[in-house]
């Protein structure tokens, strides 16, 4: 069951994040699963309404995956996130695509305020399967933001960044078949999914989950409970402009509710997920009453 929201983060330029809820079935459950429902008022204009707007969802979800971008306005959002005093209350895990998990060892040093060499911790960032795509100081600015958050917190309540990307190490691919057993077909997705399990769910805990959109199946099919998925789009084209219309308020950023609002009358098109949606040929909204 999907619950959609949508927030617009610049005031030069739409940034959305669509939330969508999906209730997934525990197979150990007794009872039936319990249709989630996210709490959010129609418009919350401004970072503190947004920031406080997603971290109040994990109230009713057990992962909020956030929609990976390289972007300065994703970063901002990102450590906003973690920077709330409530997020440490919620959550004990974030796990990244930008971090190979080969080098987990190193990431928990770092976070937990212990020296780790420059040179050693970058390879957490730049020696993962998709070389150069996240090289960038905003991943880098991400892990000192959470390692400042924790040396406020009691060791027990300290948050987690886990690496999710494959363990590969590149010191022993020689071919492309080598390469291709860490990054090829679904072994990425697989890769995240064995750590959401032993890391995070088998441990009970709850997880913001930052990867890229494509990746958001795999978060779904492999966590046995709750997964409010956060997608970001937008900018300054034209192609946008009906669409922030169709919110009240004029204050950027804003996390709006999609379900019910004006802006769910917008073709499935327009977002970034999934396929337009047509009924006996004709195009429909995307969130349509059904």
């Amino acid at each position: 069951m999907i619950r959609p929201f949508v927030c617009a983060l610049a005031a030069a330029s739409l940034l959305v994040v669509s939330v969508l809820l999906f209730g997934i079935p525990n197979p150990g459950a007794a009872q039936d699963f319990a249709r989630p429902q996210a709490r959010l008022a129609g418009e919350n204009p401004g970072w503190d309404a947004v920031v406080k707007g997603i971290v109040s969802t994990f109230d009713d979800a057990d992962m909020v995956a956030l929609a990976a971008t390289r972007g300065k306005m994703g970063s901002d959002l990102r450590i906003q996130l973690v920077r709330h005093p409530d997020f440490p209350k919620r959550v004990r895990s974030i796990v990244v695509e930008w971090g190979n998990s080969l080098y987990q060892p190193v990431l928990d040093r770092y976070i937990n305020g212990e020296d780790a060499p420059v040179t050693e911790l970058q390879r957490v960032w730049r020696d993962q399967t998709q070389v150069a795509s996240w090289d960038s100081p905003i991943h880098a600015d991400f892990f000192t933001a959470v390692r400042e958050v924790n040396k406020s917190l009691p060791r027990s309540k300290r948050l987690r960044v886990l690496g999710g990307d494959s363990p590969i190490d590149w010191s022993k691919v020689n071919t492309n078949a080598d390469y291709m057993r860490f990054a090829g077909g679904e072994r990425r997705d697989e890769s995240l999914a064995s750590v959401l399990s032993n890391e995070v769910l088998k441990k009970r805990e709850k997880a913001l989950v930052i990867y890229g959109g494509a990746h958001f199946k795999a978060v779904k099919d492999s966590a046995p409970g709750r997964v409010l998925i956060v997608y970001t789009m937008g900018g300054s084209s034209a192609s946008f402009a009906d669409f922030e219309n169709a919110f009240v308020a004029r204050e950027r950023p804003i996390l709006v509710s999609l379900k019910g609002t004006p802006a769910a009358a917008f073709a499935a098109n327009l977002f970034p997920w999934g396929a337009r949606r047509f009924i006996q040929g004709k195009e429909v909204p995307l969130f349509a009453q059904r």
